[in-house]
């Protein structure tokens, strides 16, 4: 019974990291980069179709799979999305922000395949 309650908290407090960290990063991005930075229109829908190659790749968790476990999987991901949010907050030009911004999406697309499996692991 206590694995089952210290799984549970543990995936709670993973999605709410991932659930407030993910919707800052949404509502701050566009301003940061047109008005920090001076990215354009343009630049910004680059970043954000870079942003999605990792989803697009998802196949490649499976082999992380082999050698880490779910639990492991989901932390890494959530330190992942982090990393990738500091790094969009020191950006100083496009490259540091399209590099922060797949950071963050590795992160995030990672996350809720092992949050799913871990879920199961509960069950």
């Amino acid at each position: 019974m206590k694995d089952s309650k210290q799984l549970f908290r543990t995936l709670v407090i993973a999605n709410l990291f991932m659930f407030f960290g993910f919707n800052v990063w949404r509502a701050l991005f566009n301003n940061f980069a047109v008005e920090e930075i001076g990215v354009t229109a343009t630049q910004i829908g680059l970043i954000q179709s870079l942003r999605e190659v990792p989803g697009l790749m998802g196949f490649v968790l499976g082999f992380v799979a082999i050698w880490l476990s779910e639990m492991r999987i989901m932390g890494l991901s959530v330190l992942l999305m982090g990393l990738g949010m500091v790094t969009t907050g020191f950006a100083n030009g496009l490259g540091s922000l399209i590099l922060g911004a797949m950071v963050m999406s590795i992160g995030f697309h990672w996350f809720y395949p092992s949050s799913s499996s871990v879920v199961l692991m509960g069950v």
